[in-house]
């Protein structure tokens, strides 16, 4: 009840929107998107930072620092500045040289923290402390009613195996192996791609393909954990440390990891599978068979990938 919470964002749904607004009755303001009105953009945070108290507190999750416009705005911030790094890398030349760069020009900017030992070596070097993620597991325990539910509202048989792809639809999240894997494996597998499209091409190249289901942002995803047997997670380098990792093994869903996700620190043996060569340049189309074995041995399927056992 001492703190106050205000959120500043360029996008008016922001993640966690109704749990901020309504749980800890934050306010926002909605900034001005950088790409598109750059000027705009720099004088709303020059106005935060100079409006600020020595005993405020500015938190920035960023996945570099290659927002030079925000760093720069806010560095005037007259309380304590925290930066959140939970991205492990990134794949363009252009945006690790700038992340570099500003990485020693704003070094002392304020407190590091990660949410990984990966992402913090990636996006601060040295200096910083881990904090881990964390989720509200009883939001995610096993529903078999939900399970049915929406495994009939989506025709699923039931000998049907259902994959589960949750995570915007971009570049690092790897969409373009999933879409590959499915057209290998038998006809009663079944792809879900749940989240926010990002790049449109990714998501032509999902649409229209037989037995792939694209689902838009859903604030119900606990509900389709349920239906997955089991959840693939190939995300490219530069994953910081996914949440849906942590969210399908409390619903008690077993994942299929690529080696380039940073290993989670969870007591579980339901995290059983992770590619353990290195996928290189040849990503995405990289090691199909691995992959399918795991589905082949249908004696390991029915007690694992189906996970019968799932209470």
């Amino acid at each position: 009840k001492d703190f106050r919470f205000h959120i500043l964002s360029c996008f008016e749904n922001f993640a966690y929107k109704k749990e901020f607004v309504d749980d800890f009755n934050c306010s926002y303001t909605i900034l001005p998107r950088k790409n598109k009105k750059p000027i705009s953009y720099i004088k709303e945070l020059k106005a935060v930072a100079k409006q600020s108290k020595p005993d405020d507190i500015l938190q920035i999750n960023a996945m570099s620092y290659r927002n030079f416009l925000l760093f720069h705005s806010i560095k005037r911030f007259k309380g304590k500045i925290i930066i959140v790094g939970h991205a492990a890398g990134t794949n363009s030349r252009g945006f690790k040289l700038l992340h570099k760069f500003n990485r020693f020009l704003y070094k002392n900017l304020g407190k590091k923290i990660a949410i990984t030992q990966e992402a913090g070596k990636y996006m601060f070097k040295n200096g910083f402390d881990v904090i881990s993620n964390g989720i509200d597991a009883k939001k995610f325990i096993f529903n078999k009613v939900k399970r049915n539910e929406l495994r009939e509202k989506y025709n699923i048989k039931n000998d049907d195996i259902v994959l589960g792809q949750v995570g915007r639809i971009c570049k690092i999240k790897n969409q373009e192996f999933t879409s590959n894997l499915i057209e290998t494996l038998p006809d009663n597998f079944h792809l879900f791609v749940i989240g926010k499209t990002e790049s449109i091409k990714i998501k032509k190249c999902l649409q229209n393909k037989k037995n792939i289901h694209l689902i838009d942002q859903t604030k119900c995803i606990s509900d389709f954990y349920n239906m997955f047997d089991i959840t693939l997670f190939p995300s490219k380098k530069g994953e910081g440390a996914g949440l849906v990792m942590y969210e399908s093994l409390a619903n008690g869903c077993p994942c299929i990891v690529s080696d380039q996700v940073p290993k989670i620190n969870v007591n579980t043996d339901k995290l059983n599978v992770f590619v353990d060569k290195s996928m290189g340049e040849n990503f995405p189309g990289y090691y199909f068979t691995e992959v399918q074995n795991a589905f082949e041995d249908y004696t390991k399927a029915t007690r694992i990938l189906l996970n019968t056992d799932r209470k």
